[in-house]
């Protein structure tokens, strides 16, 4: 969970996922620095590696066009998150008891997609440790079809989402 400003949002959903191609497990696009999470690199120009994206495995309805326009939007970027907003209410609690709610407006969940330049990655390579660091991390707003599949029922509800 960031909390933020709103980002720009990315394209609407696509209906070309990467996880229909068979290939989201050995393509992997971005991450928050879970050990789950796998790199892929990027050259640049000269040959030399000029960014890294990083993918949680979770998100299988990311889709080639949301992929596209986040590597797009984000040229240039020390590091670059793919976000939402949240969908849920979130309470800080102090010995089981409601203290405050948390303003939604400020609020947004990492989407697993996340994109570091080579310099930002080699120093400091986990979304946590950048953000302590003082790097700023640049908010895109992703496709709200693009959540995480973690249980039976998300894995249902992802079918149903690639059958349209």
């Amino acid at each position: 969970m960031i909390v933020g400003e709103s980002p720009l949002p990315l394209a609407t959903h696509s209906s070309l996922p990467l996880a229909g191609t068979g290939t989201n497990s050995s393509l992997p696009l971005a991450g928050t620095g879970t050990n789950s999470s796998l790199p892929l690199a990027g050259r640049g120009r000269g040959g030399g590696l000029d960014s890294i994206l990083i993918c949680d495995p979770d998100r299988p309805l990311l889709t080639l066009t949301m992929l596209t326009e986040f590597i797009e939007r984000t040229q240039g970027d020390r590091v670059a998150v793919l976000v939402s907003p949240p969908s849920d209410t979130y309470k800080i609690a102090r010995a089981g008891v409601v203290e405050t709610t948390l303003d939604r407006a400020a609020l947004w969940e990492l989407q697993g997609l996340s994109r570091f330049n080579q310099a930002s990655f080699d120093r400091l390579p986990d979304l946590e440790l950048a953000l302590s660091a003082g790097i700023p991390v640049r908010l895109i707003q992703g496709d709200p079809m693009n959540f995480a599949v973690r249980s039976e029922e998300d894995c249902r509800l992802a079918e149903l989402v690639l059958s349209r």
